[in-house]
């Protein structure tokens, strides 16, 4: 969609006639037509005018998004970065976990003598009990984080209207 018809959507949404639009901003009726057809473009203050009356920014006139909408698809993005760098780190360190177990099995030997004979045994004892904890919390976290901001995306509008539902219900 051009800059004209998303002007011309916008006028048609506030019910304006192309007569009406031209005598608030003061032009003509024949340069309403050329912007919504794409044969020019309106200038800096018919612009701004054309955002005041509408209510829309700038960028959503020239571009078709808002920046609301651009900042919502970076953070929609972070969102999936951070959540799937949570969910890597740790599998990656439950992937580590036996050379933690046998590292501990080496340093229990040239320490006390002695140690376990299966390095894995180690596994639930404490220095590596808590790598093992961090590492699955890292890992449901992840994958839950990325779970639910799928979910999120692909149901927006159902969940706004859900929660939209439930409070004008209390409101009553």
């Amino acid at each position: 969609m051009g800059i004209g018809e998303r002007l011309q959507q916008l006028r048609k949404e506030k019910g304006i006639s192309q007569e009406k639009l031209a005598e608030q901003l003061h032009v003509t009726r024949q340069a309403i037509s050329k912007w919504e057809t794409g044969q020019s473009y309106p200038d800096l203050d018919n612009l701004g005018a054309l955002c005041k009356l509408y209510g829309v920014t700038a960028d959503y006139i020239l571009y078709g998004e808002d920046t609301k909408t651009q900042k919502n698809r970076f953070y929609k993005k972070v969102k999936w970065i951070i959540f799937g760098l949570m969910s890597g780190s740790g599998a990656i360190l439950c992937c580590l976990l036996p050379l933690f177990a046998s590292m501990y099995q080496q340093s229990e030997f040239r320490t006390w003598g002695s140690c376990h004979t299966n390095a894995n045994d180690y596994i639930t004892e404490w220095p590596v009990l808590g790598i093992l904890i961090i590492a699955l919390a890292l890992l449901l976290i992840g994958i839950a984080g990325i779970f639910l901001s799928y979910l999120i995306s692909k149901y927006e509008n159902s969940i706004q209207e859900f929660i939209s539902d439930w409070i004008s219900s209390w409101k009553q």
